[in-house]
């Protein structure tokens, strides 16, 4: 079965916006492929949550789940890519940093918007 790592404004943009979303994204959201969401993501979702920028559902990990997304833990591999993990283009935002070594990691492709995903060695959707 294929496996994908989304970005967390994939999630966000099923979630309220799916209009958003490119073709091949919402193939693969509507695939039986095994999407995961990363645990950085939700706690991306939380912080922007308490900071006002954002209102996700109550049970933030919960209503993804209904969505479909499984969850992907930080683990201690990922954490030791992020340490060596190139800035490329003074690329430094720590939730897409921690995305990209897992995407790396866990050898999966990555469904996003962000063009600065590009410029690392990852399969971009």
């Amino acid at each position: 079965m294929t496996r994908y790592l989304a970005d967390t404004h994939i999630a966000l943009w099923l979630l309220d916006t799916p209009e958003r979303l490119s073709p091949a994204q919402r193939d693969v959201l509507e695939s039986d492929a095994t999407v995961f969401l990363s645990t950085a993501s939700l706690w991306e979702i939380a912080i922007k949550a308490s900071l006002g920028k954002l209102n996700p559902p109550l049970l933030i990990a919960e209503s993804f789940e209904d969505l479909g997304f499984d969850t992907l833990p930080i683990e201690p591999r990922h954490i030791e890519l992020v340490k060596v993990l190139p800035f490329v283009k003074d690329h430094r935002d720590p939730f897409d940093r921690m995305l990209i070594a897992q995407a790396m990691v866990e050898r999966l492709p990555i469904l996003t918007a962000d063009a600065r995903f590009r410029d690392y060695d990852l399969h971009v959707i």
